[in-house]
């Protein structure tokens, strides 16, 4: 059964209504194999075994679920496919995740929904059958209340949004939905960074400034709360579902590349001729 719900939070003195707009299954009526990506090259391998164990525990349990962990690291894990990838330097970790999924897209030909976690996060309740839906975006809580959006604002950008277009400002910490809905989704992602990339450019937000053009031109069919993408120590009226940690040093994780945007897009073509 799909429904809409309405929720109420109390900002400061004043009740906000809110609406999580889903056509969510309720409660699936077969066993689902179920597909979570994770991107852990070079330093970010040593938050993996936290993120999967806390998975084991929350992450749609009445499921069979699939890790894919793409690392450049040894790695074993239950129920695990470790799948080698090399670090390529920030901000190219980040941003050119959607090809590397796509890459491997033939590993997921047998499941059922796709979902796409950062490394850094944690699920600290259950999440389940709820988040089941064709395409499922997750609402970045700092600005859920905030008028303007930080979407991409430079129209050489195929991630640009215009100050008319756009609702909700979504996470690229958490998404995902039907594998087909996902699978388009990195089709499209992975060409419009070629094209940044062929410019001379980078989004501001990367792959997460993508994620939110595509959502404008595709609505997900599932809004998750910020329950689902909550910073570890912030305060809000949403309960916490899945976390970001704070335990990070981005200037330890975060190996900046050398290679400009044009250089990169050079040696993908390079690659392609290669193979």
């Amino acid at each position: 059964m799909q429904k809409s719900y309405i929720g109420v939070l109390l900002v400061g003195c004043c009740l906000l209504p809110v609406l999580f707009q889903s056509n969510r299954i309720e409660k699936s009526e077969k066993k689902l194999r179920v597909g979570l990506c994770v991107m852990a090259t070079g330093t970010y391998i040593q938050y993996i075994e936290r993120l999967l164990d806390s998975a084991d525990q929350y992450f749609l349990p009445d499921h069979e679920v699939v890790y894919f962990v793409f690392t450049d690291s040894p790695f074993q894990h239950a129920h695990t496919k470790t799948i080698y990838q090399e670090q390529i330097g920030w901000p190219y970790d980040s941003m050119m995740r959607f090809h590397t999924y796509l890459k491997h897209a033939d590993q997921f030909a047998d499941l059922d929904y796709m979902y796409a976690i950062d490394a850094d996060m944690g699920f600290v309740a259950q999440v389940g059958d709820e988040i089941l839906s064709d395409r499922v975006a997750t609402i970045l809580s700092v600005h859920l209340f905030k008028p303007q959006k930080p979407y991409e604002a430079n129209p050489l950008s195929t991630a640009y949004v215009h100050v008319n277009e756009g609702r909700e400002y979504y996470a690229g910490a958490f998404y995902g939905g039907l594998r087909d809905e996902f699978i388009r989704l990195l089709e499209t992602t992975s060409e419009q960074v070629d094209i940044d990339l062929a410019r001379g450019y980078i989004a501001w937000a990367n792959d997460e400034s993508h994620i939110n053009r595509y959502f404008v031109d595709n609505k997900p069919t599932l809004e998750l709360s910020p329950s689902y993408c909550h910073f570890e120590h912030w305060q809000s009226p949403f309960a916490k579902k899945i976390i970001a940690y704070d335990d990070k040093n981005y200037t330890q994780t975060r190996k900046p590349s050398t290679i400009n945007p044009i250089g990169w897009y050079a040696r993908m073509l390079k690659d392609q001729c290669v193979t």
